[in-house]
């Protein structure tokens, strides 16, 4: 686990193409296997396309096909920016404009642009672990990251989190190699490090956590360690990300005067969870970052494989004579310190922020660096412990082609094969919620009559829309639902066509 000669592999870098050339297969193969979904098609297209929406609420006379236009300037995209996502920060949405506009708009072009920068993370991660915690550690991080089912899922995505991901190795990566080695790229790495961390903070706003965490740490070490001089570098590295987020700061506050209204992350208040979710949920999270979101029955020894991993890195830790250790440390507080943090206002402010392990991605990283430490541990300790290698690599590839042939979201594509099978260009298309026209009018070929409703309309509301309509096709996805038992009583059903992640299709027509 040093540097030294003797430790170093042969062939570390041809290992190491043969990873990345692996992660980058996994990321792209079937990348447009499901449906763009509402976060993706919705919140992430309307800001990167930069164009106000119709009235998806108003009756269309004449059939019509909704579709994003050619995407807009990124000075447009600024007058529309808040228009659907109000609590993510911008830069994600620029950097997809850029994306739509020079690389394509299909699915597939989309979604690139998420799993290049996730093989860039695996990439930067490797450089990082390489000159910190040593050539093996370094390439089995890499393999871990590169075989993650969590991390393929979110490559394979039209959202912030792999960007977040990339932009806090090279945030953390960078803090930490200023810190701990003497080098005379210094001056190089301190550039990264204010870039990187003014685009982190710019990708996800739960990553202010992590430069909060990079602030109080690096400042307690270099104070014990009495290094005033780089100490006084980083002071001045803190104020120029300050300097560069002033501009985009607004936006900022507008997020964060949100961020309580949030329904998605409330929590019932007990006295108990606080103490599940410091100790239960934040060790469960780390197993999603090596297991996956979803774990199918027969890949569940996947979860005993990544336990063994973490295990061991903590006993090698705790063990290790190593000057190196400080090395080790930081990567444990890169994953126990920001969490902390966003565990202590979720207790102050009722939310469950902590459990949805995407807003930690930021500290998936030092997992992966973490569970590559463990491993290498094994392996050289163990005799099995090229057997568990083979266990883990095994259950992840049964998890990962389980997710690209059963679907994991909402089948739009599907749905709208159903549209064009069961339905004439004359029937009038009610689509709740309405949002999800978009989502739909993506996989249509063909225009329709379409009406969108909400259930936070209400009953008169809705049967007033319907008041003089004979029959119509019902789409309703996730909360949309509902607004079945606020149709008029007079219509009865027909059809119906139960898609899997509570997408439904139903014909009505109205009683004679």
């Amino acid at each position: 686990m040093s540097h030294a000669s003797t430790l170093r592999p042969p062939g570390t870098w041809s290992y190491f193409c043969l990873i990345i050339l692996l992660a980058a297969v996994l990321r792209f193969a079937g990348i447009s296997f499901e449906s763009l979904w509402l976060d993706e098609g919705y919140q992430s297209l309307v800001g990167a396309y930069a164009h106000g929406l119709p009235d998806f609420l108003s009756t269309a006379t004449e059939p019509s096909l909704f579709r994003f236009a050619a995407p807009g300037s990124q000075a447009d995209l600024f007058d529309h920016f808040r228009e659907v996502d109000p609590l993510c920060p911008p830069l994600y949405t620029l950097l997809l404009n850029f994306w739509l506009h020079n690389i394509g708009q299909d699915d597939t072009a989309i979604r690139s642009l998420s799993a290049l920068l996730s093989v860039l993370s695996i990439i930067a991660l490797f450089y990082f672990c390489r000159s910190l915690l040593g050539e093996r550690a370094a390439l089995a991080t890499a393999f871990l990251q590169a075989i993650s089912p969590f991390d393929i899922h979110y490559a394979q995505e039209a959202r912030m989190y792999s960007l977040v991901l990339l932009c806090a190795v090279l945030s953390a990566g960078s803090l930490a190699s200023f810190i701990l080695q003497a080098s005379k790229r210094a001056i190089l790495l301190l550039v990264l490090y204010v870039l990187s961390t003014w685009a982190l903070i710019n990708s996800h706003y739960t990553a202010l956590f992590l430069l909060a965490a990079e602030i109080g740490v690096a400042s307690l070490f270099l104070a014990w360690k009495k290094d005033w001089q780089k100490f006084a570098c980083l002071i001045f590295s803190w104020l120029g990300i300050a300097l560069l987020w002033i501009p985009w700061f607004p936006l900022f506050t507008k997020a964060a005067a949100l961020r309580k209204e949030s329904f998605y992350v409330a929590r019932t208040s007990t006295w108990y969870w606080p103490l599940y979710a410091l100790f239960i949920r934040q060790p469960i999270n780390w197993e999603i970052f090596l297991s996956g979101q979803r774990v199918v029955a027969y890949a569940i020894p996947i979860y005993l494989t990544s336990a063994s991993m973490l295990i061991a890195a903590c006993h090698y830790l705790f063990k290790n004579k190593s000057t190196n250790k400080p090395a080790y440390y930081a990567f444990v507080a890169w994953a126990l310190v920001p969490t902390s943090g966003l565990w202590l206002i979720d207790v102050m402010e009722n939310h469950r922020v902590v459990e949805v392990a995407r807003y930690l991605i930021y500290t998936a990283p030092a997992i992966y660096a973490l569970a590559g430490v463990g491993l290498v541990r094994i392996i050289e300790t163990f005799s099995w412990g090229k057997w568990l290698l083979a266990a883990h690599c095994f259950f992840a590839c049964l998890n990962i082609v389980y997710a690209h042939n059963v679907h994991q979201k909402e089948p739009w594509r599907e749905l709208a094969a159903a549209v064009k099978l069961e339905c004439p260009v004359d029937k009038l298309i009610v689509v709740s919620q309405f949002y999800d026209i978009a989502l739909l009018d993506r996989y249509l070929e063909s225009p329709y009559k379409q009406l969108g409703l909400s259930p936070s309309m209400g009953k008169k509301e809705i049967e007033s829309k319907l008041s003089k309509v004979d029959s119509f096709a019902l789409i309703t996805a996730q909360d949309g639902e509902a607004i079945k038992e606020m149709l008029p009583e007079r219509f009865v059903l027909g059809k119906e066509i139960n898609l899997s992640h509570g997408l439904h299709f139903r014909l009505y027509k109205a009683e004679p």
